[in-house]
């Protein structure tokens, strides 16, 4: 489905278009620019720790989210739960796994270079829980401003649905490129797919509920690989 100017006669007046571009903008570069600049791959895998979570939960993913619903607020009321997630949510979900084991698989072939960023999980059921919020919680910080937030900024702009869909992908990508080549191109492929299915039906809560429950398959199924 198409994206199109969501500007209604009577309603309120459209910023002009730097203006449209420099609130994304900025968005980006204070919540998600900075993973970008990490460049180096750890060699062990990042031990998950219930308190560093908690930290990040408490000081980032929620006072994001708050902002994100915030700015979501001002033009439209927040988005309701709807069949089209559920659709959504099947499409994406085995999606993402697929893209990760095709991924993967390829790394496989190709032993010399880096394998990329790899996770610890979590032990005990405290931190399993812990880990279930943050996933949940990152799904939807990350589904709510690469896709929602985005695709209706580019509905305001006007700008087609492939628009959309390069820009976001590219920028979904480039603030994973501290996961190393293989953890790069997993994220543009899902960030792919992610934006096509967006496109096609507008869902926040199906995307974001495939994007965290894919991170939670990814720690689960850490916890049995050496």
């Amino acid at each position: 489905m198409p994206l199109s100017p969501s500007a209604r006669e009577g309603g309120p007046p459209k910023a002009p278009r730097p203006a449209l571009f420099l609130e994304p903008l900025l968005l980006y570069c204070v919540l998600f620019l900075p993973g970008a600049l990490r460049r180096e791959v750890p060699a062990e895998p990042a031990v998950f720790s219930v308190n560093r979570e908690l930290i990040r939960i408490a000081a980032y993913n929620l006072p994001a989210l708050g902002l994100l619903w915030y700015l979501w607020r001002r033009t439209r009321p927040s988005p309701a739960p709807a069949l089209g997630d559920l659709f959504a949510f099947l499409w994406a979900f085995p999606a993402l796994i697929l893209t990760s084991f095709c991924v993967s698989a390829a790394a496989a072939f190709f032993p010399g270079l880096p394998q990329g960023f790899r996770v610890q999980g979590p032990s005990g059921i405290p931190a399993l829980a812990v880990m279930f919020f943050s996933c949940l919680s990152t799904g939807y910080l990350e589904e709510g401003y690469f896709r929602y937030y985005l695709g209706k900024k580019f509905e305001e702009l006007g700008l087609g649905p492939w628009t959309f869909t390069a820009v976001s992908t590219a920028l979904f990508a480039l603030c994973h490129l501290y996961e190393g080549p293989w953890g790069t191109m997993n994220s543009l492929l899902a960030a792919l797919i992610l934006a096509l299915i967006y496109t096609r039906f507008r869902s926040l809560h199906g995307l974001a509920l495939a994007h965290g429950l894919y991170n939670v398959v990814v720690y689960l199924v850490s916890l049995g690989t050496p």
